[in-house]
């Protein structure tokens, strides 16, 4: 009994999560539309957005990769992604890094290892360190006078003195010499533990790389065979190596109906790019298609009067004040560029307007906004019907194949 209850509970729990359809606000406009249709959600969002609140970050949770504005509050405020750690100290006492960091400046070891101890300092306490120090003060500002070290030394100098200040406050504290060699264990031991994490990153930076390089080389070798295939189904036209072998075997090869198939529907019923090439062909000297004469057809392009894009469903609304005058004279001219199309529009001779259908409309306007009507042209100039366009603008890319 306790068990049907619990399952009831999270049923009405689930129930109360999934919003209700609103009749006025998606039925009704669902019965109007008059199309059914199939929506796809688009997965790969970075294809288009991947800036501002759509970067992509990495999720604290799940270490997945996310756009931001799904992220927690703590990722949508910062706007740098950190790929490497940084290398992180504990602020235990601020006079022993800067100890620790003199050390190694005055003895060589952070800038070149190889040459061994430049200054050596003897002693076990924080006496013989300061008096080291005094040494070491009194021998670079000799040389600097007598010009075997540069002027620039005398930063190393104002150094040297922070370092004595802090050795009298870490002796103010009556802290002994044994802490700060515990905080130079640890340090070596953090930067030695860093150094193994960068090795390991560099060793994933050289598969991530290598990976994205095999991608690129079976990217191109896909759009190689992929090309060629195109070609091949376009023209079916048959190498004579295989024309012999199949003759001399009696097969009949399915390309050569293919063939028959498309110069028959070529002939009965030609595209129109096909009629505009056959017409430039015929005027050739030598009668043949050549690739420039293909380049000059095979671009789509229509033109069409506002009338014949309002009885298709593809214009919805213009901009209320453009007179009546106006609308009976205005035509689109639809020119296809780089995935896209220029769009034209003219009130007889005169350029009214013209905007980008861009492939991201076009791509929107086959997922989420097919049922939706989007303004292009700026200023609520005109509101397209994104299923009826893009139908249209498939349609008029299938005209202009050869």
């Amino acid at each position: 009994m306790a068990k049907k209850e619990n399952k009831g509970e999270k049923e009405k729990h689930a129930d109360s999560k999934t919003p209700p359809w609103n009749k006025d606000i998606h039925i009704w406009p669902a019965r109007m539309h008059g199309e059914c249709h199939n929506l796809t959600m688009r997965t790969r969002f970075l294809e288009f957005q991947h800036t501002e609140q759509n970067e992509p970050v990495i999720c604290e949770s799940s270490l997945a990769p996310i756009p931001r504005f799904m992220a927690k509050d703590s990722l949508q405020q910062a706007r740098t992604l950190l790929v490497v750690k940084p290398l992180l100290t504990r602020e235990e006492n601020k006079d022993y890094p800067e100890l620790e960091a003199l050390l190694q400046e005055i003895s060589g070891a952070k800038r070149d290892r190889d040459k061994g101890i430049t200054h050596p300092i003897q002693g076990q306490s924080y006496t013989d360190m300061q008096t080291a120090l005094i040494d070491i003060q009194k021998q670079i500002s000799s040389d600097v006078e007598e010009g075997r070290l540069p002027q620039s030394m005398n930063e190393m100098l104002q150094r040297l003195e922070n370092g004595k200040r802090c050795i009298d406050r870490i002796r103010e504290r009556s802290e002994d010499e044994q802490r700060l060699r515990e905080f130079i264990d640890r340090s070596v031991e953090n930067r030695f533990e860093y150094s193994e994490y960068l090795k390991l990153v560099r060793e994933c930076f050289v598969l991530i790389r290598s990976a994205y390089f095999k991608y690129r080389e079976n990217l191109d070798k896909s759009f190689m065979i992929l090309s060629k295939i195109h070609s091949a189904t376009e023209t079916c036209d048959i190498p004579d190596e295989i024309k012999l072998v199949a003759e001399s075997k009696s097969e009949r090869l399915t390309f050569e109906k293919a063939k028959k198939n498309k110069l028959r529907q070529r002939r009965m019923n030609p595209t129109p790019a096909q009629r505009v090439l056959e017409q430039l062909q015929n005027n050739t000297e030598d009668g043949k298609q050549s690739e420039e004469l293909k380049n000059k057809v095979g671009v789509p392009a229509r033109t069409f009067t506002l009338r014949e894009l309002e009885s298709k469903g593809v214009i919805v609304r213009v901009h209320e004040r453009i007179s009546q005058e106006q609308l009976r004279k205005m035509c689109f001219s639809f020119q296809y560029k780089d995935e896209g199309f220029d769009v034209q529009v003219f009130i007889k001779t005169t350029l009214l307007k013209d905007f980008r259908i861009t492939r991201e409309d076009i791509v929107a306007m086959q997922a989420g906004h097919k049922v939706n009507d989007m303004e292009f042209g700026g200023d609520n100039f005109l509101w397209l019907n994104c299923f009826r366009t893009q139908r249209l603008l498939a349609w008029m890319y299938a005209e202009g194949a050869l």
